[in-house]
């Protein structure tokens, strides 16, 4: 079962989050632009995240993520720089781009009524972050359970 593994991860992940109570770099934020196909439309939207979240990746996934010191940020082993950081954490947790928002932006982007978890914004801390990714796996399982062939 393939979506285990990233769930574990994601599992892994979360606890560590969990941990973290206070980080020098609160309150600095990053900011993607993602693209997706909703109904055969191309849509764009922005998402703004703490700058810092993934930058113990590395720490906690050592055979797969390395911190790259020319561009200041962790990356996936294999994954071409240009790609950038956020292509990796996608790959590495097999995440779309609504589903990335969901877990990790901090202006109200989740969708609880589809994955589960609440809304999160600037004042989010790691824990309502972590609390939101294992709501997330939760309601992906159950929905597993309903119907074995959506995995």
């Amino acid at each position: 079962m393939k979506t285990k593994i990233f769930d574990q991860r994601l599992i892994k992940f979360a606890k560590h989050l969990a941990k973290i109570k206070t980080h020098p770099r609160m309150g600095e934020y990053s900011y993607a632009v993602f693209c997706a196909i909703e109904h055969g439309k191309e849509i764009q939207f922005a998402t703004c995240f703490h700058a810092w979240i993934f930058e113990d990746l590395p720490l906690l996934f050592n055979e797969s993520w390395y911190f790259n010191d020319k561009l200041k940020e962790p990356f996936l082993i294999g994954l071409d720089e240009e790609e950038g950081s956020i292509a990796g954490v996608f790959d590495f947790f097999n995440l779309g781009p609504h589903e990335f928002a969901h877990l990790f932006d901090l202006e109200g982007l989740q969708q609880p009524y589809y994955y589960g978890g609440t809304f999160l914004n600037e004042n989010a801390t790691c824990e309502h972050i972590s609390k939101n990714i294992f709501r997330f796996i939760e309601h992906k399982e159950a929905l597993l359970r309903f119907d074995p062939k959506l995995n």
